[in-house]
């Protein structure tokens, strides 16, 4: 009876032990890789005065693209806003972010060359646009203009010396 409390007792422990073992590297591998932070997206924005804004795109998530528009507002806010891209092209953000809606060639804030429309807003430029979506705009602070749309999307960002980093909080 010792004997069988004994080997009891041993193969409970080898198998907790390999148990331990083998969740090892499973656990490992939820920390951070060694390149964590180095492939995110950094745009320079030492150039960028009030009132002017810049567009760069960025890889996305999964198969999608994205572009960021960073606007330096004229009381020198830096605002980031993300739209996805298809076909090259603005996917305008609705309250369906999901779904294929109407695309966008001449989207963003009003501007001339690159300085802001006092109180302008964000928009599609496009003259080909469907009559029901020519309403659509959001203000610089990324709040829609109408309640049938959502606020512009942001990505997670910070400000390291003169570069935004996309992607990281």
């Amino acid at each position: 009876m010792a004997k069988k409390k004994l080997l009891l007792s041993l193969v409970a422990a080898l198998l907790l032990t390999g148990a331990i073992a083998a969740s090892l590297p499973f656990i490992a591998s939820l920390g951070p890789s060694d390149n964590a932070g180095t492939t995110l997206t950094r745009i320079d924005i030492a150039d960028l005065e009030p009132g002017t804004f810049k567009s760069q795109d960025i890889p996305g998530l999964g198969t999608y693209y994205s572009r960021v528009y960073i606007l330096n507002d004229y009381s020198s806010n830096i605002r980031v806003y993300g739209v996805r891209l298809r076909d090259n092209k603005v996917q305008l953000p609705d309250y369906q972010w999901w779904s294929w809606g109407q695309t966008c060639a001449d989207f963003g804030p009003e501007h001339e060359g690159k300085v802001l429309r006092p109180n302008g807003v964000i928009k599609c430029h496009d003259s080909d646009m469907r009559e029901w979506y020519r309403d659509w705009a959001w203000n610089y602070d990324g709040t829609s203009l109408s309640d049938q749309q959502l606020d512009m999307e942001t990505p997670d960002w910070v400000l390291e010396g003169s570069k935004i980093v996309i992607g990281k909080r």
